[in-house]
């Protein structure tokens, strides 16, 4: 059984909408299953080898780069932004203290990354 990793967003919705009509369509192709998951979720699953394949987030690739593989031709990326991450607060960035308690989604491994940087 080879496992694929189906994150339920949005922008990864044409990807799975087509693979899934051309697989489920086809009785002879028994051997998928797709396991649901959020991008945090699916990086541990693809760590821990209970996911073949899936999409991972661009911070799990730098970490696991060296038995990674990129589909060059097949991604979930923007040339403009993409406004899809947010950071609300009552205090301006430039006002944060070291000790600031910021409450992050479970859900994702590289915004958290990049709140770092911030």
């Amino acid at each position: 059984m080879i496992h694929i990793g189906e994150i339920d967003y949005l922008n990864t919705y044409p990807i799975y909408y087509y693979l899934k009509k051309n697989i489920l369509d086809n009785p002879e192709i028994n051997f998928l299953e797709f396991v649901p998951g959020t991008p945090a979720f699916l990086n541990r699953e693809l760590q821990c080898g209970n996911v073949d394949i899936s999409p991972s987030s661009s911070f799990y690739y730098i970490l696991n780069y060296e038995s990674s593989y990129i589909f060059s031709d097949l991604s979930v990326s923007s040339k403009k932004r993409v406004k899809s991450i947010y950071l609300f607060s009552p205090i301006p960035i430039e006002d944060f203290k070291d000790d600031e308690t910021i409450y992050v989604t479970p859900e994702t491994l590289t915004s958290l990354n990049l709140l770092k940087v911030l």
